[in-house]
């Protein structure tokens, strides 16, 4: 019988601590991280910052009444992302106001539980997610929303970087990883869309700094600056946007990126690079 992961969202320390703990003693055990409110619910389902090595969770226990980003503003944050939507997200609150039930079964929550007030109840009610979605529910695996775009549903690795064993790619890591790149190793966006082929990798070997990727698109070359890389893998690249949004390599830069001089300079290195004479 499977355990699950699941991420608990709640502000409340003593709700999350009996949440964990119904989850923790429950058999078998799950697997439980919590984050304070939706901000950082989202960072750590997008793999940002201090949550760059977090996993998938295969369930959301969300509360509604929090600060900074509320539960209302996270459930439709994560139900109109294309590599986040399939996760179940079950409402755990105290409020058990009407409007709040219909918005969240309209936010396409997967259940709206409100909290019990007694310690044994709260326990039960909570282990009696944990079980349907255990022993009951059929989970996504290979398959996040879209068939056959996702083999490691974990962060929406493209199904072709799969292996033979349908195993996911390595993540190879920053930030010597890019040494690897051979020219037409493919790149898809978070979507799971494919953006093209490396055309070329922009770095300084010697001091070991990675500028970005020329990519060869349908529409012509793409710059994808390093901080539009969100992962390098061993048969792909991930990156940030789609192909439309990413810039044109030019000598001038276009005007959206004036004051970015970072970008500018990276598309300068870029049009430099498709201008050399080859033989």
């Amino acid at each position: 019988m499977r355990s699950l992961q699941i991420l608990v969202v709640d502000d409340d320390d003593a709700d999350a601590l009996m949440i964990s703990e119904a989850l923790e003693t429950a058999e078998p055990r799950a697997t439980v991280r919590r984050v304070v409110d939706g901000q950082e619910a989202l960072d750590y389902l997008r793999r940002k910052g201090r949550f760059s090595d977090a996993h998938r969770p295969d369930l959301i226990l969300l509360d509604l009444n929090m600060p900074r980003m509320d539960g209302r503003e996270t459930l439709a944050a994560i139900k109109t992302d294309e590599t986040l939507k399939a996760i179940p997200v079950v409402i755990l609150t105290t409020s058990s106001a009407t409007p709040d039930i219909v918005a969240s079964y309209q936010h396409r929550a997967n259940a709206y539980v409100t909290k019990p007030f007694g310690l044994e109840d709260f326990e039960s009610t909570v282990r009696q997610i944990d079980r349907f979605y255990r022993e009951v529910a059929v989970l996504p695996e290979a398959d996040c929303s879209r068939p056959a775009v996702y083999a490691d549903c974990a962060w929406g690795t493209p199904a072709r970087m799969a292996d033979n064993n349908n195993e996911a790619p390595e993540d190879l890591g920053a930030p010597v990883s890019y040494m690897v790149l051979a020219d037409g190793t493919p790149v898809w966006d978070r979507a799971g869309d494919r953006v093209g082929t490396v055309e070329h990798v922009l770095a300084d070997d010697q001091e070991d700094v990675f500028h970005g990727l020329i990519i060869k698109t349908h529409d012509g070359h793409r710059y994808a600056s390093s901080d539009q890389v969100d992962g390098i893998f061993e048969r792909g690249v991930i990156v940030a946007v789609p192909a439309a949004q990413l810039a044109e390599p030019s000598a001038d830069g276009p005007a959206q990126v004036v004051d970015n001089d970072r970008l500018k300079n990276g598309l300068k290195r870029a049009w430099e690079w498709l201008i050399q004479p080859r033989s």
